[in-house]
């Protein structure tokens, strides 16, 4: 007997112990599921798969899953619906409980569902679990659908359209652009703070990307919202590729301002709005495309330049691009090749990593060949990972040495990400017909200067190619292209400057001129002079500053030296042709113009007065003249202005008064004869009182002072 009952305890407990370690089934409610430890799935109810055909699963009308079920006593939690559940089946409404985790293969396949609600707590679809039924057109997708990447065809059908509600704070990953229906008809409902991630997703971007789900949000939220699309537009627009372009950026200015006038104290539908607002225009944003082209490449992570061979610094993973500045070796071409890239170096057939100069100078042999495409991903921000395309040896351009140059590949999401990523900084490497081109551009603008600086030059490009002949054009080069010549600025230095009278001169800054040359035809005694070098009177040429007026002499003070850009006065002492030469001389970029009521206005550039003509002279046959029309001053030349507008035109008395006494004498007609105040006969005008008798028998009085 004991034998007995302890033979069938044992049975008992064998048949338990077996069902724990497997799934049991059991049913309620008329819903079906397999039992594992204490979760439930849901299965079909068949003795068989169910299929499209006649094996339908059997389940009908509107259906409720419940969160838990009870089996003997024992409460166990709903957590999936399991592959083929509702396949076919004849259901017209589906009601899923929160604790779901998991729809699987087919679960609810071809059904007569019109709505269906996925709560929060599901985590994962399977490939094909809710594709199929056509009479379904609204899906809402519950909080925690973007932990997992949709599964394949998740959604699909052939035709007709979903209104798909995503309830989530973050983007859901799918599989590709077939999750939803063919026809990409379906609209997308999503909140306004993660809607550039939906537009920017290609898998998404085919649908219609709506972002006008509600949700209260904060001002504080909207702070944090402003906040980030300030930062887009302090640091993520520029000329770089992947930066955004200055130009697209007025929607979104003008929305971040409208959100900056909220108060605390705005309704929670003025803060949507504006949060909607300024997601949208993100998306207006326009961003530089990444063309054929020169490049050097800069890392993001802490500014170094990272990559695994070789290892000088092993806390820092590489070598500090501190040396990627104009050096050509630090320039590489990008080559187009389908949807990848090819490297070429441009020394001429290597990358270099670090300074060529040291120890730890490392270079890939970049070659053009298909072995060695890289991937090039832009990753947003002027950000992009490259990527050796080959799939055992992802980013790792071919050494120098006959090893792999790693340019890493971080984990997503880890501490180290960012040292993946890589700006791409412009190049342009000029050629002789583009800086030709360049050149003839600035003069048929009228511009008096070029910067080339930031560019790199092909080997070939001298100084030639960048002379304008015939104009004082100043073309700016980088240090190290080691190019200079007539009128070239190398770091702030011109070798040879040669100025041509009359043409338009100007620069934006001052520079020095080894060697600096001008010269002008002169077929008056006096003119006018503004240079942008010093000049010094000599034998051949006497320079003046002004002095006074008194009555109609407007007096000179003679100078031994004019400062650069200071116009000054000039006095050809001997023959036609004046000439300037300087050297070590200091340029100025424009012209330094004194203040008073007494001045000389001078112009490197050349000037059309228009305007107070009764102030301003100009001068013609050694003489200023009061300007009555418009009238033009060549450049390096100057007027003066004075404050006696009553006088036409002014003598011009030097400090030893020759010349006014001979140009007031030049300007008496029918002298018969000249008397001092003790009745001397005269031959010419002398200081102080003079006698004047003429032809016609009247006497006239003049004083020289």
């Amino acid at each position: 007997m004991c034998m007995k009952k302890f033979f069938i305890s044992f049975v008992s407990l064998l048949f338990l112990s077996i069902a724990s370690w497997g799934d049991d089934v059991a049913t309620v409610d008329g819903i079906k599921y397999k039992l594992n430890g204490s979760n439930a799935t849901v299965t079909y109810p068949n003795d068989s798969k169910p299929n499209d055909g006649n094996n339908r699963s059997s389940y009908t009308g509107d259906i409720t899953i419940p969160a838990t079920i009870t089996v003997d006593e024992v409460t166990y939690n709903v957590t999936a619906i399991g592959e083929y559940a509702f396949r076919s089946a004849n259901i017209t409404s589906l009601t899923l409980p929160e604790g779901l985790v998991t729809i699987d293969y087919k679960a609810i396949h071809k059904t007569g569902i019109s709505q269906l609600t996925i709560p929060n707590s599901v985590t994962t679809l399977g490939q094909e679990s809710l594709s199929e039924n056509s009479n379904l057109t609204t899906i809402t997708l519950g909080s925690h659908i973007a932990d997992n990447k949709l599964a394949s065809w998740a959604f699909w059908r052939s035709s007709g359209a979903y209104d798909v509600y995503m309830i989530c704070d973050t983007k859901a990953e799918l599989s590709h652009n077939e999750t939803f229906d063919d026809t990409h008809a379906s609209t997308i409902h999503v909140y306004p703070s993660v809607y550039a991630q939906y537009k920017k997703d290609t898998n998404w971007n085919i649908y219609n990307i709506v972002a006008d789900l509600p949700k209260d949000y904060t001002y504080a939220e909207l702070q944090d919202i402003i906040a980030s699309n300030e930062n887009i537009l302090n640091n993520e627009v520029g000329t770089d590729p992947g930066y955004y372009v200055a130009s697209s950026t007025t929607a979104l200015n003008n929305a971040v301002n409208n959100a900056k006038s909220l108060t605390p104290e705005a309704s929670s539908s003025d803060i949507f709005t504006a949060i909607r607002n300024m997601c949208e225009a993100v998306i207006s944003l326009e961003c530089n495309p990444l063309p054929e082209g020169y490049y050097y490449i800069e890392n993001v992570y802490d500014g170094k330049f990272m990559c695994s061979y070789p290892k000088p610094e092993p806390e820092n993973s590489g070598i500090l691009n501190k040396d990627f500045n104009q050096d050509l070796k630090f320039y590489f071409k990008l080559i187009k090749d389908g949807d990848d890239w090819l490297i070429q170096g441009n020394d001429p057939d290597h990358m270099y990593f670090g300074d060529p100069n040291s120890a730890y100078t490392n270079y890939p042999t970049v070659r053009v060949e298909n072995t060695y495409k890289q991937k090039i991903t832009a990753v947003g921000a002027g950000k992009f990972k490259i990527q050796y395309n080959d799939g055992s040896n992802l980013s790792k351009p071919y050494s120098n040495n006959g090893s792999w140059v790693t340019f890493n590949t971080f984990n997503e999401g880890s501490a180290d990400e960012a040292r993946m990523y890589w700006r791409f900084r412009n190049a342009e490497i000029l050629s002789k017909t583009d800086v030709a081109n360049k050149v003839a551009t600035a003069v048929g603008n009228g511009e008096t200067h070029l910067d080339l600086s930031g560019y790199l030059l092909e080997n070939d490009v001298d100084a030639s190619d960048m002379l304008a002949s015939g104009t004082n054009l100043l073309v700016k080069v980088a240090s190290t292209s080691g190019i200079t010549g007539q009128n070239i600025v190398n770091d702030g230095v011109c070798a040879n400057l040669a100025l041509t009278d009359k043409e338009p001169f100007g620069y934006d800054e001052d520079i020095t001129a080894t060697y600096a040359t001008y010269s002008r035809n002169v077929t008056n005694k006096f003119g006018t002079i503004c240079l942008p070098f010093a000049v010094s009177s000599d034998e051949n040429v006497q320079y003046y500053t002004l002095n006074k007026v008194e009555n109609s002499t407007l007096y000179l003070t003679t100078a031994a030296t004019v400062e650069a850009g200071v116009p000054a006065v000039f006095e050809m002492k001997n023959g036609t042709m004046l000439t300037a030469i300087a050297s070590d001389a200091t340029v100025k970029g424009s012209v330094v113009n004194g203040d008073g009521t007494l001045k000389l206005i001078g112009t490197f550039a050349g000037e059309t007065i228009t305007t107070n003509l009764s102030n301003s002279y100009y001068i013609s046959s050694d003489k200023f003249r009061q300007a009555t029309n418009s009238i033009t001053v060549n450049p390096f030349r100057a007027y003066f202005t004075t404050t006696s507008n009553e006088v036409k035109a002014f003598d011009l008395s030097t400090e030893d008064n020759e010349t006014a006494i001979n140009n007031v004498q030049s300007s008496i007609s029918n002298v018969q004869s000249i008397f001092d105040a003790n009745g001397m006969k005269l031959q010419s005008l002398r200081k102080g009182l003079n006698i004047v008798k003429k032809n016609d028998g009247n006497v006239q009085k003049i004083m020289v002072k």
